[in-house]
């Protein structure tokens, strides 16, 4: 699982077996990258997905929540009850960064954007 985008993609292939798949997800750097990073995304997406073309390699694949919410509820709501349950058992230990207001929801994204908060940022309802 890859979420970062940028050259971890290609460092995580490298470790990989043969057998081995990677799953890229959110792309992290991509939305706190510079423009150049985004005009040439694309790029690195399709050479991913060319990675596929050469069966003596590992395997990528593309995963995105958001999409299986639009086309699938049903699985995006059974990921999500998982995913719930992963967290709740500890399996998932996200990073928490910073806790701030939903009012100062714009700052927080200032701050991903200057990569100025290490792990997640939380906005609160109250």
């Amino acid at each position: 699982m890859e979420g970062i985008g940028g050259d971890y993609p290609a460092r995580s292939l490298r470790i990989l077996k043969k057998e081995g798949m990677l799953v890229s997800y959110g792309f992290q750097k991509l939305a706190a990258g510079s423009t150049l990073d985004r005009m040439l995304a694309p790029l690195g997406l399709i050479l991913l997905r060319a990675w596929d073309w050469a069966p003596w390699l590992p395997h990528t694949s593309f995963y995105s929540i958001g999409a299986w919410h639009k086309k699938h509820f049903d699985w995006f709501r059974e990921d999500l009850t998982a995913l719930f349950m992963l967290l709740q058992q500890g399996y998932i230990r996200p990073t928490i960064g910073k806790v701030m207001q939903l009012e100062e929801a714009v700052k927080a994204h200032e701050l991903l954007e200057k990569s100025s908060v290490k792990g997640k940022i939380i906005l609160r309802l109250r």
